[in-house]
């Protein structure tokens, strides 16, 4: 009996001094993916693919009071040593005003600082100021890689800091990825017509100025009403092609178009495009007529002047 009142006493006693202790875990994590899609066959420059500007995939790890719903860069397509720019939206939920509010890109992740890229026109770190209740806020900094930096999937670190009600700075934290492609590019050279037997061909070089292979490389071109086909296939890395297509002559200068489209490896279409001006072609037969009209005019001329007519 005394030993079951000892163990009811033991706990009694462990049961007291852990009531009044309570561990509070406060951490607000929120996820939120959404794919970045490359549009496909539309077209801005010679050469590149692009189209509206996806949603970076982001993941959040924020407090309740500040949080970055969304990352967009500049461009759908981005390539080593080209500049664009990522734009932050910050929302303010804390109920009340945000102050000293400020976005910083901390690095790259897995890597030293901002190793590979660079700020553009500012520093890696932009002060916004306050931010009113249920408000948005958008920051834009603009970034450049180094030309040879490999081509993949980088992850940016990224701080905002921020203040209310004269507190102390809290910070919540940002990881927003981008993707690095080298974007094929066909340069159209050398368009010219030349006579063959019975009409006329159109040739020229296509040359491959990227570090990645092409393929179904197709050139269209257009004269007049006429339009013609011809498949390159495909085309290496920093390569070229030839086209030769047989047209029809023209009979007075017309203006021609070109236009190549290719693929890269992944499927994705571009388009490069051209101008050239087509001849007449000259036969034989009229060179000899054009030949016998200057010879008739001028025997014509010394008979005049020799027999002194129209004088």
């Amino acid at each position: 009996m005394n030993k079951k009142m000892a163990i009811i006493l033991t706990m009694t006693t462990i049961l007291t001094m852990t009531s009044g202790l309570t561990t509070n875990k406060i951490f607000a994590s929120e996820l939120k993916t959404e794919n970045s899609k490359l549009i496909e066959g539309q077209e801005g420059q010679n050469g590149s693919g692009g189209g509206q500007a996806p949603v970076l995939p982001t993941n959040n790890v924020q407090s309740k009071k500040v949080i970055i719903t969304k990352v967009t860069p500049s461009k759908s397509v981005i390539s080593p040593g080209e500049e664009f720019s990522l734009t932050y939206r910050i929302e303010n939920i804390s109920g009340g005003k945000i102050d000293g509010l400020s976005l910083k890109l901390v690095g790259v992740e897995g890597k030293s600082g901002l190793d590979g890229f660079t700020a553009v026109g500012t520093t890696n770190e932009i002060y916004v100021g306050s931010i009113a209740y249920n408000d948005v806020k958008e920051v834009t900094i603009k970034l450049v890689s180094d030309p040879a930096l490999k081509t993949g999937a980088y992850n940016f670190v990224t701080s905002v800091m921020y203040s209310q009600y004269g507190s102390e700075q809290e910070e919540i934290t940002k990881l927003s990825g981008i993707v690095l492609r080298s974007v094929p590019e066909i340069a159209i050279n050398g368009v010219e017509t030349f006579a063959n037997q019975g009409g006329s061909n159109l040739t020229g070089t296509l040359a491959n100025d990227s570090k990645v292979k092409v393929k179904n490389v197709l050139v269209k071109a257009k004269i007049g009403d006429n339009t013609y086909n011809y498949s390159a296939g495909n085309i290496e890395a920093e390569g070229e092609a030839m086209f030769e297509i047989s047209i029809k002559p023209v009979e007075v200068d017309t203006q021609g178009e070109v236009e190549v489209t290719y693929e890269d490896v992944s499927g994705n279409k571009y388009t490069s495009k051209g101008n050239f001006m087509v001849k007449p072609m000259i036969t034989e037969g009229t060179e000899d007529a054009n030949s016998n009209v200057k010879k008739s005019g001028t025997i014509m001329s010394f008979l005049k002047k020799l027999f002194r007519v129209g004088i």
